[in-house]
């Protein structure tokens, strides 16, 4: 069971991730419920995986509920792309249908997690009654008390996996007061913080815990080599992820260390008297960590909306014109990878939002009624704004008549902070077009100088608003 629970699960996560990406790099796939999908078949994927490597004993009421708490949210997106479309009473019912499952998906999973308790109290009881009869010998000098696993995913997610540095020097500590004195525990934990040389270091406690434990009898069913072969898997899969799924990967690039800090406490518990063993509450440090990562991660998440906000966004396709809320003007997109997404998303009172991929480069248009205001003063009044910020910059505009409508001139200005010797890496670019009763006004930001490649695509996405002829757009 645990292994072909495990292998499923492995089949899952990778399909889901590789549906990811391909969803991400075909532009044919387009609306939210291939993104749903596939994350959602990750998900189910990771659970039963994690089931397998942690040894859960849920039987088939954990793999059946977790299958049914994870349809709801996989399906959600082809809800949502139909609401969006259809906007009725029904196609809203449909997309609230597949969340009933919810409640009888909880339900078998808390019956499975029961099943899993039974069986573990069950085995701790017998296995203490063997260890009265076997104890092994103590060794000269007290090792760490076990931290159960569950706190140490609380401090690795926390720490934004800072906390490998903590369990590399315990690791390294209590394997030096087993024999092991070739090590080092201060330089171990100092090597995590390199990317290359961690993994040696990994893969070096790793073979070193086992070897330990094969003096006390003890084997496990993860070997050094799966170990290491597992971190660098889930660090290549977890390469590509959105940056507004940075949690998952936190997540994911903790489970080996999991397992070894599991594989460590199971050593230290062949050591350790039956009454010294008990569950380790946090010190001042880990309270520290918490205190302080807490809040971090949630600033942290609060930083990455736009991040969500893309992925979720509408697809654009090159030369694709894109109009706003208010349908008299459009834009014409120049270059791959750019989004419309919800408004408010970058800021307020705006008709149109659209982000690129690298989420450091954007365009908002705004739509405002003209009180008898002249292109002129529009022009001026930008121009005051990007001075409040901006001390020294170089600015440059084109007017012309070639703003989809007769004799209406439009403006095409670009700021480009600094003074010209020395130039910062920001750029805004600013098309104006005003009517007797309105005004549009198009802002693209670009943190990369105006010649850069990237810069010139915002540039040519806000040179083209144009506004829209509704017969001219029949006849075409």
């Amino acid at each position: 069971m645990q292994i072909a629970l495990g292998f499923s699960g492995f089949i899952l996560t990778l399909t889901g991730f590789l549906a990811v990406i391909v969803s991400n790099i075909n532009e044919s796939i387009s609306g939210n419920g291939a993104y749903t999908l596939a994350w959602g078949i990750s998900a189910i994927g990771i659970a039963y995986f994690g089931a397998a490597i942690f040894k859960y004993r849920g039987g088939w009421r954990f793999v059946l509920g977790v299958l049914l708490i994870a349809i709801p949210f996989a399906v959600a997106g082809f809800g949502y792309d139909y609401h969006k479309v259809h906007k009725s009473d029904a196609s809203l019912l449909l997309l609230g249908v597949p969340f009933t499952l919810l409640i009888p998906g909880i339900l078998l999973f808390w019956f499975g997690h029961k099943r899993h308790r039974d069986i573990i109290l069950g085995n701790a009881k017998q296995n203490g009654l063997n260890a009265v009869d076997n104890l092994p010998q103590k060794p000269q000098s007290t090792l760490s008390t076990p931290l159960p696993t569950w706190l140490v995913c609380l401090l690795e997610f926390f720490s934004f996996t800072l906390y490998s540095v903590v369990l590399a020097y315990r690791i390294a500590k209590d394997l030096v007061k087993l024999g092991n004195n070739k090590m080092n525990p201060i330089g171990y934990a100092t090597a995590v913080f390199f990317p290359v040389i961690s993994l040696i270091v990994f893969y070096s406690l790793a073979k070193n815990i086992a070897e330990t434990a094969n003096k006390q009898n003890i084997s496990f069913r993860v070997t050094p080599f799966w170990l290491c072969f597992f971190l660098i898997l889930i660090s290549a899969a977890t390469y590509k992820l959105p940056g507004f799924l940075f949690p998952l990967y936190f997540l994911l690039i903790s489970v080996p260390w999991l397992l070894l800090n599991q594989q460590m406490n199971a050593l230290r518990l062949s050591y350790l008297e039956k009454q010294a063993v008990s569950h380790k509450r946090f010190t001042k440090t880990e309270y520290g960590i918490l205190l302080f990562g807490i809040p971090l991660m949630a600033v942290a998440l609060y930083g990455n909306q736009n991040g969500y906000a893309y992925y979720m966004g509408e697809k654009l396709a090159l030369n694709q014109y894109v109009q706003g809320n208010t349908p008299i003007y459009r834009l014409q997109i120049e270059s791959d990878n750019w989004r419309k997404v919800h408004l408010g998303t970058l800021d307020n009172d705006t008709d149109l939002e659209l982000i690129a991929k690298s989420l450091d480069r954007w365009i908002v248009v705004r739509v405002s009624p003209n009180h008898q205001l002249s292109l002129d003063s529009m022009v001026t009044s930008r121009r005051e704004i990007v001075s409040s910020s901006w001390q020294h910059y170089r600015y440059t505009e084109s007017r012309s008549l070639d703003s989809g409508a007769k004799l209406t001139p439009l403006s095409l200005a670009a700021y480009t902070h600094g003074d010209g010797l020395i130039d910062s890496s920001e750029t805004i670019y600013v098309a104006t077009v005003t009517t007797p009763t309105t005004v549009i006004e198009a802002v693209g930001y670009s943190p990369t100088q105006s010649n850069n490649e990237h810069s010139l695509a915002i540039k040519a996405i806000v040179d083209s608003l144009r506004l829209v002829n509704k017969d001219k757009e029949k006849d075409e």
